[in-house]
């Protein structure tokens, strides 16, 4: 990854991370990147920030705007290490036999 890229994942990261820890999820992170190389962050992405920080039901209201618009990174979400945290929840069980990946 270029440096620049790392950097504004980082910055972007790092944004999210100040407006998850300062309370519920917004639900338009759009005002947060204004002016910003990045326009739109994946709803999967945000979701993984907000299983990080323990925000499980932040973070389910994100997997399943990433499920609606059928996001490619869903098919990893089994080895993505962030959501190891919600794979004791009923509803990654649901979202994984939704995704049709076995449980």
């Amino acid at each position: 990854m270029c440096d620049y890229r790392k950097k504004a994942n980082d910055q972007i990261a790092e944004r999210i991370g100040n407006v998850i820890q300062s309370g519920p999820v917004v639900r338009d992170f759009g005002s947060l990147f204004v002016g910003q190389a990045v326009k739109r962050i994946s709803p999967y992405q945000i979701a993984s920030y907000c299983a990080i920080l323990n925000k499980k039901d932040e973070s389910f209201d994100w997997l399943e705007k990433a499920y609606k618009a059928h996001n490619a990174r869903l098919v990893a979400i089994k080895t993505d290490s962030d959501f190891d945290n919600l794979h004791a929840d009923a509803r990654f069980a649901d979202l994984l036999h939704r995704l049709k990946l076995p449980n």
